[in-house]
């Protein structure tokens, strides 16, 4: 089955009083995709749904405000999760991605439908504030297919165990030596060629997920990461630091005022969170998210100017 593309709507901003400001209106496009993985799914699979919002500058040239939980019939939601991407276009100009991924349940075989997301953003050049609404997306829930392991017989388990067995006994040695010879030329590649930086950018994207049961902790999880960024990099302790000092530092190690203002208000809010307890919802927690990502990309580009001077 094909992954099918639904919905392509581009919203042109200098409509909504963007082109009072003399602004390129190319510039202040911001394009929206949704698409579905599968046209037909099983009813023991997930119906993997994709929101996409792309736009030409930098990831803070758009900030998401409020990201709604689709309207679906047919369909359990059961989980979500975001990443960002920014690249280049065969001119040269830089094109920022969000992307917005939702998973739904099946409730019974027949049609299933995503009658669509609201997104409300807001254009931080103009300090405007609007909104996109995605279609409505049919999908197809089928019979379900066999689980893993699902009508094997126990005679069958036992005779693909001693074929295991046999292979196992006559490889061993040959596939131990191979694979501890892969990993320490796979970590000396990591050591020689993975920067801090890069590091805690992978730390982020393989270790903080929106948990919605659990999102204090999450945040908790967020605070840490950057936190350990901080101590390793600067050995600069934040735990325990008031904002004043905080701030004293940070002008010190970071030449940049706006960045230095994204990370105090980072720690002012998740301390609030953690401590206070005050409460946080999904869509602050993606700005969080956010925070942290730019911080951390922001850093490896300016010690990647370094290396190359």
């Amino acid at each position: 089955m094909k992954p099918i593309c639904t919905l392509l709507i581009l919203i042109h901003l200098s409509l909504t009083g963007f082109g009072q400001s003399g602004a390129d209106t190319l510039e202040n496009d911001i394009v929206l995709y949704t698409h579905i993985e599968q046209d037909q799914v099983p009813l023991n699979r997930n119906v993997i749904y994709h929101v996409q919002l792309q736009w030409e500058g930098p990831l803070t040239r758009f900030r998401i405000n409020d990201i709604g939980e689709p309207v679906t019939t047919n369909l359990i939601a059961n989980g979500n999760g975001s990443s960002n991407k920014i690249g280049s276009d065969s001119q040269g100009r830089t094109i920022s991605t969000k992307t917005i991924t939702y998973y739904f349940k099946p409730v019974e075989i027949g049609m299933a439908y995503i009658d669509g997301v609201t997104i409300k953003y807001e254009d931080m050049l103009n300090e405007h504030q609007e909104s996109l609404l995605s279609g409505r997306i049919g999908v197809k829930i089928i019979e379900p297919v066999p689980e893993p392991g699902a009508g094997i017989s126990l005679s069958n388990i036992i005779y693909f165990i001693l074929i295991a067995a046999v292979i196992a006994t006559g490889l061993y040695f040959v596939l131990q030596y191979r694979r501890r010879k892969q990993e320490a030329y796979t970590k000396s590649l990591l050591n020689k060629k993975e920067t801090l930086e890069s590091k805690y950018i992978r730390l982020l994207k393989d270790t903080i997920h929106l948990n919605v049961d659990g999102i204090k902790e999450s945040v908790g999880e967020l605070s840490r990461l950057l936190s350990g960024y901080f101590l390793e990099r600067y050995q600069m302790n934040i735990t325990g630091m008031n904002s004043n000092l905080l701030l004293e530092h940070l002008n010190e190690k970071i030449n940049d005022p706006e960045t230095v203002e994204r990370i105090i208000d980072f720690y002012n809010r998740t301390e609030k969170v953690k401590f206070a307890g005050e409460g946080i919802d999904e869509s602050e927690f993606h700005r969080l998210y956010d925070t942290v990502e730019l911080v951390l990309e922001y850093q490896k580009s300016q010690y990647a100017e370094k290396e190359e001077v």
